[in-house]
């Protein structure tokens, strides 16, 4: 196959943050168009803050929500029924819905051994809007579902809710 995408990451580390969400597709009706998005409750020393990194690549150009760059979530809900996230970095707009779909459990790494269970679906679907922001008003860019996506819930939610 010629000129694919793929998806690959690399985890660092002895074991999963205590909670967080992931989710992956590059399988939208428009040609091209590829989300990662991954918010987790991230140990620092002695405190721990929500940190998240979202790229969408979306018209030839990779859109950043990155805890990093000054991005902003405006909401995240996570439920029983879905994952709910509105992003906002300053010239876009991001919201994503992920309903949860049923999971495999795979084997993670504790500090011990490979004794944690994560939940993984890979037969998600995300809706994606990505809006531009122009003084006060947006202008949708993009809007689409990815089908055949990577989506894990797991941890104590909680601690996802917080500012």
């Amino acid at each position: 196959m010629e000129r694919g995408r793929g998806y690959i990451e690399k985890d660092w580390g002895r074991s999963f943050p205590s909670a967080w969400v992931w989710m992956q597709s590059n399988h939208f009706g428009t040609t091209g168009i590829s989300l990662t998005a991954s918010v987790a409750s991230i140990p620092m020393a002695r405190w721990r803050f929500r940190g998240f990194i979202v790229g969408l690549w979306h018209g030839g150009r990779l859109h950043r929500f990155t805890t990093y760059n000054g991005g902003k979530i405006e909401r995240l809900v996570i439920d029983d029924r879905q994952v709910h996230w509105v992003l906002r970095n300053r010239t876009h707009r991001l919201e994503i819905r992920a309903p949860r779909v049923d999971a495999t459990d795979l084997k993670g790494p504790s500090t011990s051994d490979m004794g944690v269970r994560v939940p993984e679906s890979l037969s998600a679907a995300i809706e994606v809007r990505l809006c531009a922001l122009a003084e006060s008003r947006q202008s949708i860019l993009f809007e689409g579902t990815g089908r055949h996506a990577g989506l894990e819930v797991a941890g104590d939610l909680r601690l996802l809710a917080g500012k």
